[in-house]
């Protein structure tokens, strides 16, 4: 990881600001995030931060954590642009937390993407995902701009025990 936050419950999270740059052929980067936010955090910020050419995942949000992602530009090279995963939801393991709970749409318990550019220029391959939700996941995406990438979920058929993704919003993009 470039940045790795274990977020806890007694406070904020927040990147912002930040520019995180690779290489037009760098293909090894972690699969769980350039930047990477795991714990159990429900004022999680990352904001006006440029993602490019970092290859897989570019933010990836693990653990119990709900905010918001917002005004963040995802450039180029890459295979995801934000994952979202709760597998620790509600105290438990694998996602099951979040399963046994309502789907409570419309509330602030998920990750907010919005308002963010997502342009994936690769031309050999597959497209990448703007975003990925599994494990559980509770998300919102809105108000984004895509070119050649759209938001995506993630079942059960490759991640083992982990169950899949819980809630997806997606509208105005």
């Amino acid at each position: 990881h470039i940045i790795s936050v274990t977020a806890n419950t007694n406070g904020e999270s927040r990147i912002t600001g930040f520019t995180f740059m690779g290489s037009p052929t760098n293909t090894s980067n972690p699969y769980n995030g350039a930047v990477n936010i795991s714990g159990n955090c429900w004022e999680v910020r990352v904001d006006n931060c440029n993602f490019t050419n970092l290859y897989n995942d570019q933010l990836y949000i693990d653990g119990w954590c709900y905010g918001v992602v917002d005004h963040c530009s995802f450039i180029a090279n890459f295979k995801i642009g934000v994952t979202v995963a709760m597998p620790t939801y509600g105290g438990h393991l694998y996602g099951d937390g979040s399963w046994s709970d309502d789907e409570r749409l419309g509330s602030t318990n998920v990750i907010c993407v919005e308002d963010c550019y997502f342009f994936d220029e690769a031309t050999n391959g597959p497209a990448a995902n703007a975003l990925d939700v599994w494990a559980g996941g509770r998300a919102v995406f809105r108000y984004n701009y895509c070119l050649n990438t759209a938001p995506t979920t993630h079942g059960t058929e490759t991640t083992g025990r982990d169950r899949g993704f819980r809630t997806l919003e997606v509208y105005e993009n």
